[in-house]
C-alpha cells in the first residue's frame, strides 16, 4: 500500500486548543469561591505582618505607677483544622477585659528537677480556670535553666483581669509509664505596678516564682 507524505496540520488547530483550554483555566479561575481575608490581608499594612515578632517590650510600667486599663486579646490555643501544603491555620480567640500584663518568671532556688518526670508549667485566670496558657511543656527531664537557675521560659507573658487571680500551676510526670505525679500551684492578686513572688515546690525542687505586673498600653 501506498504511502503519501505525512500530513501537515498547521498551526490553527494547536493554536485552537490552546485557546480552548485557557478559557477553560479562566473560567475555573473565576468560578473558585475568593479566599477568605486573613492578617495579612486586612492589617500587615498598617501593622505589620502577622509573622513578624512584636516591639513591645514586656515589664514597660512595672515600675511606674499608672492608672488606666485597656483591652486586651489572650490566645489560648491554635488548633489545626487542615494539613496540606499550603497550612492554613484558623484560630480560637478568646479575650480578656480590662487587663493588666504579667511577665512571668520562675528560677530553681533549691534542689533540681527530679530524673525521669516531664513537666508542664501553666498560666490561667481564676475565673477561666479551663483556659490555660502554656508556659513550658517538657516532654522528657531535662529542664532548661541558665546558670542563676532561671528557667528558659517557652513563654513568659500573659494577660489576667486587673480584678481577677492569676494562677501559676506545674505538673510533674513520671516519664516511664508510672503512674506518679506532683502538682502544686499559687495564685496572685494583680496589681497595676510592681512585683508579686511565691514559692513552687515539686519533690525537692523548689522553685521561686516572680511576676512583675504592668498596665497594658496599646
Amino acid at each position: 500500500m501506498a504511502t503519501g507524505a505525512p500530513r501537515s496540520w498547521g498551526t490553527a488547530a494547536p493554536s485552537a486548543a490552546i485557546a480552548r483550554c485557557s478559557a477553560f483555566r479562566r473560567r475555573r479561575e473565576e468560578e473558585r469561591p475568593p479566599k477568605p481575608a486573613n492578617w495579612n490581608d486586612l492589617w500587615a499594612r498598617h501593622h505589620g505582618s502577622f509573622e513578624n515578632t512584636t516591639a513591645i517590650q514586656a515589664m514597660r510600667l512595672t515600675d511606674e505607677r499608672g492608672e488606666r486599663t485597656d483591652q486586651t486579646v489572650q490566645i489560648f490555643w491554635v488548633r489545626v483544622a487542615e494539613a496540606g501544603g499550603g497550612l492554613e491555620w484558623p484560630l480560637d480567640v478568646y479575650g480578656l477585659v480590662n487587663s493588666v500584663e504579667a511577665t512571668i518568671i520562675i528560677q530553681v532556688i533549691h534542689g533540681s528537677w527530679p530524673d525521669g518526670f516531664r513537666g508542664v508549667f501553666t498560666a490561667s485566670s481564676v475565673s477561666l480556670d479551663d483556659m490555660e496558657v502554656s508556659l513550658l511543656s517538657l516532654e522528657d527531664d531535662k529542664l532548661p535553666v541558665a546558670v542563676d537557675g532561671t528557667i528558659n521560659l517557652s513563654r513568659r507573658v500573659a494577660c489576667v483581669e486587673i480584678e481577677g487571680e492569676l494562677k501559676i500551676s506545674l505538673m510533674a510526670e513520671c516519664a516511664n509509664g508510672k503512674q506518679v505525679t506532683s502538682r502544686d500551684e499559687t495564685v496572685f492578686t494583680p496589681r497595676k505596678a510592681g512585683r508579686s513572688c511565691a514559692i513552687l515546690k515539686v519533690f525537692s525542687c523548689e522553685m521561686k516564682v516572680c511576676v512583675a505586673w504592668s498596665l497594658v498600653m496599646l
